[in-house]
């Protein structure tokens, strides 16, 4: 094998690499989006359960409020 074929042998070879990296870049930056997203919907959840379990500490507050006062729910 001659210097130029080896020569374009290993340049084949790194562009091919090359080309791997920035496949492998663009599907982690496309995972990195989609872990983003999932953090943000897990957020907007816990603000509703948040919300809900306040609710419910009103809701069984104003029960007992009632049934201290001898009143049926």
């Amino acid at each position: 094998m001659t210097p130029e074929q080896r020569f374009e042998m290993i340049e084949q070879r790194l562009a091919s690499a090359t080309a791997i990296l920035e496949a492998a870049s663009a599907q982690q930056a496309a995972l990195i989006e989609q872990h983003m997203q999932v953090v943000s919907l897990l957020k907007a959840t816990a603000a509703q359960q948040t919300a809900l379990v306040e609710m419910v500490n009103q809701l069984t507050a104003q029960v007992n409020t009632y049934v201290a006062a001898g009143q049926q729910v």
